[in-house]
Parts: C-alpha cells; structure tokens; sequence
C-alpha cells in the first residue's frame, strides 16, 4: 500500500510542477510582449521640422530668362528657376543634440516635387552632438512648377534599451507620422 500511495504523490507533485511550469512560462510571455508594446508605443519620440519645396522648371531656348537664381533662405528647400535638363543641389545641416542618446533622422518630401528630388542619404543615424551634410538634388527633365514640402523627422529614445532597437522603433514611429500627414 505504501508504494501505491507513493506513486500517487509523484504523479500530483509531478502535475502541480507541470502546471505552475506552464503558468510561469505564460506569464513571463505576456510580460514580454507588454514590455514591446510599451516600448513600440513610447520608446522613442517624433519631432519633426517642416518646410516649402518648390522648383519652376523652364526650356530656356523658349524665354527671355538670362539670370538663374537659388533661394537660400533657411526657411524653405527652393531649387528656384531650373533649366531643362539641369538641375539643382542643396545642402542641409543635420546635428544631433550632444545630451541625447543616437538619433535617427529621415527626409521626406511631398508633394509633385518630390518626384524629382534625390535625396544624397537618408534614415541617418548620428551620435550624441555628430553633424552631418546630406545633399538633396532636384532634376529638371521636364517642364512645369513643382511645389510640396520638405519634412526632417526626428527620432529621439526616450530610454537606453530604445537605443538598441532604434531603426526599428523609428521606422515604426515614421511610418504612423506618414499616415497622419
């Protein structure tokens, strides 16, 4: 009777092990997957700086036009008066905030113009306080007034285990902002 008894107590202790297994295990998943929804959602944060593009487009052998002329306000990416079959290039200065942890940064233009705009490099990622130029280039292949605007996303974690997923966490946060805009 002794060995019967025995037996049985393996058998539960054996299934109550089981069970509190499977139940940790349950809750060590769902613990994980509310800390990715936690730092999916609030793990990095979006500014943006937003400005006018444009570019007039002209057949030269067509117009009395002599003199080309480049915007450099700091305000707007103005390509101004292009001849067909040039084009224009222009420089922005991105820079990190020295205090903050990497930073990613992404260029988006809309607009007709960003049809033919080249964007030099994009989704950057710089060290706290790095400066970078990127070059946006318009080509003017064909005639016609091109108008939009020029978006830098900027993409700051708010924690340090946000640095370590930092493209991915940014390409989720630009993608919302794209279908806000």
């Amino acid at each position: 009777m002794k060995r019967k008894r025995t037996k049985l107590r393996k058998e539960i202790n054996y299934g109550l092990i089981t069970r509190i297994f499977s139940w940790s295990v349950v809750v060590a998943f769902s613990i994980f997957f509310v800390f990715i929804v936690f730092l999916f959602k609030h793990g990095v944060m979006i500014r943006y700086v937003s400005f006018n593009a444009s570019a007039f487009v002209i057949n030269m052998s067509q117009t009395n036009i002599t003199k080309l002329g480049v915007s450099v306000d700091p305000d707007e990416l103005a390509f101004g008066i292009v001849p067909l079959g040039g084009n224009v290039t222009r420089e922005i200065e991105l820079k990190a905030p020295s205090n903050l942890m990497k930073t990613k940064i992404q260029i988006v233009v809309e607009g007709n113009v960003s049809e033919k705009v080249e964007i030099e490099r994009n989704n950057i990622v710089l060290s706290p306080g790095e400066a970078m130029n990127v070059k946006i280039k318009f080509v003017g292949n064909e005639v016609g007034n091109y108008t939009g605007m020029a978006h830098v996303l900027i993409c700051i974690p708010r924690y340090s285990v946000s640095e370590k997923f930092l493209n991915e966490l940014c390409e989720y946060k630009f993608e919302a902002w794209r279908k806000d805009i």
